[in-house]
C-alpha cells in the first residue's frame, strides 16, 4: 500500500512539473507554436515528443532571457540551434533533454560557459558556440559529455583558457577555437583527448606553443595554425604528432632558418604563405 501511495505521488509531482508552452520564454513560446502552427494553449506535453529538431531564434534586446522549464517536455529532440538567445543560460536549461545528439549556440551574447551546463546531455555528440561573446570557459564546462565528437567554439573572444578542459571526453575528434583572442595555451591542456583527429587553431594571437602541449595527440591528422603570431615551432611537438598528415602555418611570422628546418622535416605535410595574396605551393610550402 506504502509503495502504491508514493508511486501515485511521484506520477503527481512530475505531472504538476510540466511547464505551459504559454508560460515560457517568449522566443520559445512562438518556436513552438510555429512548430505546430497553432496557440500554445493547445499544445500538450505529448505534442512536444513529435519535435526531434528545433531552432529558436532571438536577438530582440527587449526580449527576456531564456529560463529554466524553457525545454520541458522536449525529450524526443535530437538537434537544437539557438540563435540570438541573449546573455545567459540558466542552470538546469537542458535538464530532460536525453536524445540530444546535436546543441548550437549562435549569435548571442553569452561571454562565460560555466562548469557542468552541459554535464547531463550524455547523447551530445555536436557542440558549437560561433559567434558569440565567449570571453571565459570553465575548467568543467564539458564534463559529463563521454559522446562528444565535436566541439567548437569559433568567432568568440576568448583569451585565455583553463590549465585542462578535457577531463572526460576521450571520443572527440575536432576542436576548432578559429576566430578567437588566445594568446597562449599551457602545457598537456589538450590531454585526454586521444582520439582528435583535427585540431583549428586559426586567427588567434598565438606566440609560442609549450614543447608538451600535444604530448598524447597521435590520432592526430591536421593542424591548422594559420595567422597567429609564431616565429618558431618547437621539435618535440612534431614528436609527438606521429601521424600528422597536414600542419598549416600561413601568415605567421616564421623565421626563415625556422622555415627551411620546417620543410626539409616535414616535406609536403607543411602549408606556408608568409601573406595573404601569395601564389603558394601547398606541395613543400614553397612560393611560386
Amino acid at each position: 500500500m506504502l509503495l502504491i501511495c508514493i508511486q501515485i505521488l511521484i506520477f503527481m509531482s512530475e505531472a504538476q512539473a510540466f511547464v505551459s508552452v504559454c508560460d515560457r520564454t517568449i522566443l520559445v513560446r512562438e518556436a513552438l507554436e510555429v512548430f505546430f502552427r497553432r496557440g500554445c494553449g493547445t499544445i500538450t506535453e505529448k505534442d512536444l515528443l513529435q519535435i526531434e529538431r528545433l531552432k529558436i531564434y532571438g536577438g530582440k534586446a527587449s526580449e527576456p532571457p531564456l529560463k529554466a522549464g524553457d525545454f520541458d517536455g522536449l525529450r524526443e529532440v535530437k538537434l537544437l540551434r539557438l540563435i540570438g538567445s541573449g546573455s545567459g543560460l540558466p542552470s538546469g536549461i537542458f535538464s530532460g533533454l536525453d536524445k540530444l545528439e546535436t546543441l548550437t549556440i549562435e549569435d548571442s551574447k553569452l561571454s562565460i560557459i560555466p562548469d557542468d551546463m552541459f554535464s547531463k546531455l550524455e547523447n551530445l555528440k555536436w557542440l558549437v558556440f560561433e559567434r558569440n561573446h565567449i570571453r571565459k570557459v570553465s575548467e568543467r564546462a564539458f564534463s559529463g559529455m563521454p559522446k562528444l565528437e565535436m566541439l567548437a567554439m569559433q568567432l568568440n573572444r576568448i583569451g585565455l583558457l583553463p590549465h585542462r578542459l578535457f577531463p572526460d571526453t576521450s571520443f572527440v575528434a575536432t576542436v576548432s577555437l578559429y576566430g578567437n583572442e588566445i594568446s597562449r595555451l599551457p602545457e598537456g591542456f589538450f590531454t585526454g583527448l586521444p582520439r582528435l583527429k583535427e585540431l583549428l587553431l586559426t586567427r588567434n594571437k598565438l606566440k609560442r606553443l609549450p614543447d608538451k602541449l600535444f604530448v598524447g595527440l597521435t590520432a592526430l591528422l591536421t593542424l591548422d595554425l594559420e595567422k597567429n603570431l609564431l616565429k618558431t615551432i618547437p621539435a618535440q611537438i612534431l614528436t609527438d604528432l606521429p601521424n600528422l598528415r597536414r600542419i598549416n602555418l600561413d601568415q605567421n611570422p616564421i623565421d626563415p632558418s625556422e622555415l627551411r628546418k620546417l620543410k626539409a622535416l616535414l616535406g609536403d605535410k607543411l602549408s606556408f604563405c608568409s601573406r595573404p595574396g601569395k601564389k603558394c605551393d601547398r606541395v613543400g610550402g614553397s612560393m611560386r
